[in-house]
């Protein structure tokens, strides 16, 4: 049986504190989003504004005395269909594992580890303890 370490008036002090803070946390969190999401609008306008500079002017990139901007491609790749891609890369493994990211589901890896009892060759399993705080 557990010892209680704090008498109950402790625990509920740190309690609440958890709350207030966890509270502000997200307060933040939400005045940092809102003003995020103004700022990458104002940087989506500028980008149009250079994109469209850059073609009327043809050249790829414009040096100022400030600094300089220019056009770049930036390749993305969304995984529309993941039975599809994964049987892709069944096909011929060898050749095709490249096409994947170097990552392990943590709860794949750690449902794995407890029918199997042992680590899953390649990977590092731990755990960090973390405390939760809810509210009564």
């Amino acid at each position: 049986m557990l010892k209680k370490v704090e008498p109950e008036g402790k625990a509920a002090e740190l309690v609440q504190l958890f709350l207030e803070v966890r509270d502000e946390l997200d307060k933040l969190e939400e005045e940092y989003k809102e003003r995020k999401g103004r700022l990458k609008k104002n940087w989506e306008k500028l980008e149009a504004k250079a994109e469209a500079f850059l073609e009327q002017t043809g050249q790829e990139s414009a040096k100022t005395k400030y600094g300089t901007f220019y056009s770049w491609v930036d390749p993305r790749a969304t995984v529309v269909d993941g039975a599809r891609f994964v049987d892709f890369i069944l096909r011929d493994p060898e050749e095709n594992i490249y096409l994947m990211e170097h990552r392990a589901n943590r709860t794949v890896c750690r449902d794995w580890i407890l029918e199997h009892g042992k680590n899953v060759p390649g990977v590092e399993f731990f755990n960090k303890r973390k405390i939760g705080v809810r509210r009564s």
